[in-house]
């Protein structure tokens, strides 16, 4: 069923209610849900909104914010087959308002557990999620992340992309010691030990901050678990590298302080810049090559396993090529 509904912001707000008979794990009665928040990722939303809704999520939230690829076509026609709210907020990028507010969306509609979601994450747990949570006695739980890097030779993203992501890097970097080696050229963007993301109990006071990666008012502790890991894809052709400066420039527009998304926002714009950036991103015979350096890898088929059940059929169009 579809409907619509008023957005107090910019009244030109869509919401979509659409109920998928089937691939929910039932044998849990907790109440799961996601949340994310989206803007021109046609090649990926429909990967990632089925494996989770596989993976036992319940619900999911979903905000357009602003997409022009034909992402929120894919999410209309997703829609109709899975368990999804879908609305548009084409304003600015106001990453924690929309958050939130889908976490309080979430919570009304009776969710005990919501995990915010970014689209080029992945969240596994090999019990379960929910049965992980079910055993959680705090409303935060902390899950590391765990960045994957794509082929040196491809260069546009499909779905079809993640399946060829299946190195990792063998030490991440910490943040303390990644901007000083981002700044210079001798370390890449996948190399970052990412902080890790948060899954939370909705709250009315509770706030999720800026990335997903902190809270304020949870109402008591959080706890980290070694068994919901991160799989994340941050840079999974090169035409996504331009796609990441135009974030990084969305983050300067919207006065967001500079530490957040410092790794961003610190990748050079020129062309042959870009370039160097790829390489430094990507993997060519198990490898990355930054400042001259070669640093092998991990081979690490986790993500590829994940994704791979869930990939829309190869004949789809690209326009559509998510759904």
């Amino acid at each position: 069923m579809a409907g619509k509904s008023a957005n107090g912001t910019n009244g030109d707000s869509v919401q979509v209610v659409a109920w998928w008979m089937g691939h929910v794990d039932t044998v849990h009665s907790m109440r799961l849900w996601g949340v994310m928040i989206v803007r021109d990722a046609v090649d990926l939303v429909g990967v990632n909104l089925r494996y989770h809704v596989a993976a036992g999520i319940e619900r999911i939230v979903v905000v357009d914010n602003g997409s022009t690829d034909g992402t929120w076509a894919c999410l209309q026609d997703l829609a109709q087959r899975l368990p999804l709210d879908i609305r548009r907020d084409p304003g600015p990028f106001e990453q924690t308002r929309l958050v939130n507010a889908a976490i309080q969306q979430a919570g009304r509609g009776g969710a005990e557990w919501v995990i915010p979601i970014d689209v080029d994450e992945f969240f596994m747990a090999p019990r379960g999620l929910a049965t992980v949570l079910a055993e959680i006695d705090a409303p935060v739980v902390e899950a590391k992340v765990v960045n994957f890097v794509q082929r040196r030779w491809r260069r546009r993203p499909t779905p079809r992309a993640l399946l060829t992501m299946d190195h990792t890097p063998e030490v991440p970097v910490g943040s303390v010691r990644a901007a000083v080696l981002l700044d210079a050229r001798r370390r890449g963007l996948v190399e970052i030990e990412w902080e890790p993301s948060v899954i939370v109990r909705p709250s009315p006071a509770l706030e999720i901050g800026r990335g997903n990666h902190s809270t304020t008012n949870a109402g008591g502790p959080t706890r980290r678990t070694s068994e919901i890991v991160v799989l994340h894809a941050p840079l999974r052709a090169m035409g996504v590298v331009r796609k990441r400066l135009d974030h990084a420039r969305r983050l300067d527009e919207a006065g967001i302080p500079a530490g957040y998304g410092w790794h961003l926002r610190g990748m050079p714009r020129q062309h042959r810049a870009r370039r160097t950036l790829w390489r430094a991103n990507s993997t060519w015979r198990g490898a990355l090559s930054a400042a001259g350096v070669r640093r092998p890898l991990m081979r690490d088929t986790r993500l590829v396993d994940a994704v791979a059940p869930h990939m829309p059929p190869r004949w789809a169009r690209l326009r559509r090529a998510g759904c």
